[in-house]
């Protein structure tokens, strides 16, 4: 959460960045 609250302080022209990436390593895993 922490690296898109700083990613949202940066913008450029052309700018993308995917906010689904990081689900599954924050997710819960179940068993």
């Amino acid at each position: 959460r922490r690296a898109y609250e700083v990613v949202e302080g940066i913008r450029f022209d052309g700018m993308q960045y995917r906010r689904d990436i990081g689900h599954r390593a924050v997710a819960p895993r179940r068993l």
